[in-house]
């Protein structure tokens, strides 16, 4: 911790640090000029927001040109992503579009126990149907142990 800040890190597919960054106690990423830019989205303790404001930058395939937001609603995540019985509180978000001759969906959720308000896991679901991609599902769930 520096200044109130904690270091925030991310990594490769291969485990390795990719960069990092600081974070404010309310999992905001902070700028050069020390003000917050965006909500972090995976907080170690819930952070009591009502919506996280995540951007995504411009993408290779030029879909997205410029950082673009996702919001995450705040609530009970009512189906058991993570399989435990029990109904976490978190926050998630959904995507879809389609076209004349394709489709595709998909929704992203994090989860945090409701009596600790620790992380539990991160959840992702997407698919396409049609068009040049052809048809895909691809889905993912990471659980965390926070001490």
């Amino acid at each position: 911790m520096q200044n109130g800040l904690y270091r925030g890190v991310s990594y490769n597919p291969q485990g390795q640090p990719q960069a990092s960054y600081w974070v404010t106690p309310a999992c905001e990423i902070v700028g050069r000029n020390g003000q917050p830019v965006m909500d972090g989205n995976l907080c170690p303790v819930f952070p009591e927001k009502p919506y996280l404001i995540v951007l995504i930058g411009p993408t290779d395939a030029g879909i997205v040109p410029v950082p673009a937001p996702v919001i995450y609603e705040r609530g009970r995540l009512l189906d058991d992503f993570d399989k435990d019985g029990v109904v976490e509180i978190g926050y998630l978000t959904t995507t879809g579009g389609s076209g004349r001759d394709w489709g595709s969906g998909g929704v992203e959720a994090f989860g945090y126990d409701p009596n600790t308000k620790r992380l539990k896991f991160h959840y992702i679901l997407f698919g396409h149907k049609g068009g040049t991609a052809g048809n895909f599902l691809r889905e993912m769930l990471v659980l965390y142990r926070v001490r």
